[in-house]
């Protein structure tokens, strides 16, 4: 079973129980671990849940919920939540040889805008890939796929 911890901003990490010190941590990138904390860039933690195999019996998947309930200690909020900086809205403006200041400002301007359309997609790519999958669209997905390889297969041939 894989545990995760979900926080606010839709992102979940991958979550390591150590029996030997009864406690919980988050797993690092450096493939390390560190304390579980409340606040993580920004966002608030919510939740852990598991991720079972495909096929797993309801009473398998209450009894993993139940031992994952007892094993793992969420975290505990602060009195107060960490200061935090005001980001920065200002817009910074280079104009490029010969461009004017209106073209300068509308370059900056869209150049902000698809940065965080990129990061808006990249964070709902992210939250998607980290819900759990249903058997039966898995299953679908698989049947359609072989579906389109037969369909190749005989345009190839004729």
């Amino acid at each position: 079973m894989d545990y995760n911890a979900r926080y606010s901003d839709g992102y979940a990490y991958k979550v390591i129980y150590d029996p030997t010190e009864r406690k919980t941590y988050l797993a690092t990138s450096e493939g390390g671990r560190m304390d579980v904390p409340f606040y993580l860039n920004g966002a608030h933690f919510i939740e852990f849940y598991f991720t079972g195999f495909a096929g797993m019996m309801g009473k398998d998947a209450w009894a993993e919920r139940a031992k994952m309930d007892r094993l793992l200690t969420a975290p505990a909020k602060p009195a107060e939540p960490p200061k935090t900086k005001p980001e920065d809205t200002r817009l910074h403006v280079e104009r490029r040889p010969g461009e004017s200041n209106l073209a300068a400002l509308q370059r900056a301007y869209g150049e902000k805008e698809i940065t965080a359309q990129c990061k808006a997609r990249q964070q709902a790519r992210n939250q998607a890939q980290s819900e759990p999958v249903d058997p039966r669209t898995e299953q679908l997905a698989d049947q359609a796929r072989q579906q389109r390889n037969e369909i190749a297969s005989l345009r190839k041939r004729g």
